[in-house]
């Protein structure tokens, strides 16, 4: 558990990638954010191309590019924020509800300027109607 930290994305991170060790595999498997800002820099990325398996050892049900929520040590909703200048790229491989590409729970979310987020755009199986494309700011 990662509480009241100021996390950097500056390369691409692959949440398929199991391999031991490599830092989409600590960032995707061994971490969850809490009160924190986590910033996808320019020129970097976050894929979360995943099936069932693959989401399930991340810790949820579906795939999700990015996820951040409030603690008990959370004074206000600018505490935990998620901001992105880079690419999200969520897609379900196999048959499911689709998945998220940013979620806050007690925070701020900023897509900037050249920032995108693409979920269920058929990058993988084709767009999934039971994806939620909207950014999930709780």
């Amino acid at each position: 558990m990662v509480d009241n930290a100021e996390i950097n994305i500056k390369s691409a991170v692959d949440k398929a990638d199991s391999t031991t060790d490599s830092d989409s595999e600590v960032f995707s498997k061994r971490f969850l954010y809490q009160n924190s800002r986590v910033n996808v820099e320019t020129g970097a990325s976050v894929k979360a191309e995943l099936n069932t398996a693959q989401s399930q050892a991340t810790g949820t049900s579906l795939p999700v590019g990015l996820a951040v929520t409030g603690s008990a040590n959370s004074t206000n909703n600018s505490t935990t924020k998620i901001g992105n200048k880079g690419d999200i790229v969520v897609d379900r491989t196999d048959s499911g509800q689709g998945g998220i590409g940013l979620y806050v729970d007690y925070g701020q979310i900023n897509n900037y300027n050249g920032g995108t987020i693409n979920v269920e755009k058929g990058t993988v199986n084709g767009p999934n109607d039971k994806s939620n494309w909207n950014i999930w700011n709780k």
